[in-house]
């Protein structure tokens, strides 16, 4: 059963989110360095991603800007970072 997605002459056609988004939830730990936490989310190539502590508790949100606050880059590649979890640098509740 399919259902027809209502068209908007102004928008295009409307997207349910279980369209766009990924089955698996890309995390990372809020005691998790920077350098890791910027590894994830450019490896998976997403900006941003939600942050979770030892017991998989949602705990706030993580984006690459909240990230280069502790990374110094050189061509696309961490050149230095400050010593900084996750859980410094994260926005949260």
């Amino acid at each position: 059963y399919r259902r027809m997605l209502h068209i908007d002459e102004d928008r295009g056609p409307l997207v349910h989110a279980r369209q766009i988004m990924q089955p698996e939830v890309i995390t990372v730990r809020a005691g998790d360095e920077v350098v890791r936490a910027w590894h994830t989310l450019t490896g998976q190539r997403i900006h941003q991603a939600p942050v979770v502590d030892g017991r998989g508790t949602l705990v706030g949100i993580v984006s690459e800007r909240d990230l280069l606050t502790a990374l110094n880059l050189e061509h696309d590649q961490v050149r230095d970072a400050l010593a900084r979890r996750v859980a410094d640098v994260m926005t949260s509740p």
